[in-house]
């Protein structure tokens, strides 16, 4: 996947779970045992970590917990 794809990706998921209340994290992090340096979504009324706890989630997987699968 090209940068700008990846980019343009990011930015509709980012989009998409503001409209419903959460926000999309990125690792800014060295890569560690608690930090695998991808993603995770946070519920923006409690701040809590709701799904890539430990920055796991890919794009793929923010895009279908999104979808609910």
């Amino acid at each position: 996947m090209s940068e700008k794809t990846h980019k343009n990706q990011e930015q509709r998921l980012r989009r998409a779970l503001n409209k419903v209340g959460y926000s999309l994290h990125r690792s800014r992090a060295k890569i560690s045992l608690d930090n695998l340096g991808d993603y995770m979504i946070v519920d923006q009324s409690s701040n809590s970590v709701v799904a890539g706890s430990r920055f796991d989630y890919t794009l793929e997987d923010v895009e279908a917990w999104l979808n609910g699968d």
